[in-house]
């Protein structure tokens, strides 16, 4: 079980901060909050203690943008047929 109180709040949203700069993305705060309550789901599914959190959040959130925009692009495809 993560034990909350032992992630560092700070650490996980410079995460959020650096992952947006790097693929030019500014995420939404109900969208940051799902992506980190399911990373966290996710670390203590595979047996992984709170260390492993900032990894994977890093992780999600950028596979989170990558669907954003094969999702924005299949949109245009269906509607323009671009």
């Amino acid at each position: 079980m993560i034990n909350r109180e032992k992630l560092n709040a700070k650490e996980l949203a410079d995460i959020v901060f650096e992952v947006q700069r790097k693929v030019h993305y500014c995420f939404d705060l109900l969208d940051v909050f799902k992506i980190m309550r399911y990373t966290i789901h996710k670390a203590e599914q595979t047996g992984h203690d709170e260390s492993y959190v900032p990894l994977l959040l890093m992780t999600e959130l950028e596979d989170f943008v990558m669907r954003e925009r094969i999702n924005a692009r299949g949109g245009l495809v269906n509607v323009h047929g671009v």
